[in-house]
């Protein structure tokens, strides 16, 4: 994938603006012209340091999926065990059910927010 050059392509209109309007090199305007850059690229250095980059946005969004489906299995796997149980101890399975399913919530959070905070 290409990448746009919008550094060069700024030069060569800044190049193409002073010839038509005639400025020196060294002319005020041109002057303010440099510190501006230097203000814009302090500022994308900050933004570049202080946001997520795309890729790792995207693996992040990877991992959360995988974890999502990694617990549909499990509650798939919990109903189908509880569908399974016999009526006499519907009350008991389903406090189970719940104890079970609770607890993969709590792992899968606490995955999450280890995952969001210590990596």
């Amino acid at each position: 994938m290409q990448t746009h050059d919008y550094d060069g392509e700024f030069q060569r209109v800044i190049e193409q603006w002073r010839s038509r309007h005639r400025v020196k090199e060294d002319d005020t305007v041109m002057l303010m012209l440099e510190l501006f850059r230097v203000h814009q690229d302090h500022w994308d250095g900050i933004r570049q340091r202080d946001t997520v980059g795309l890729l790792e946005f995207r693996k992040m969004i990877e991992k959360q999926n995988e974890s999502m489906k990694t617990f549909q299995s499990n509650v798939d796997t919990v109903t189908h065990f509880l569908r399974q149980r016999e009526d006499t101890r519907k009350r008991v399975a389903v406090a189970e059910g719940i104890a079970v399913t609770t607890v993969i919530l709590l792992i899968l959070g606490a995955g999450i927010l280890l995952g969001k905070f210590c990596f």
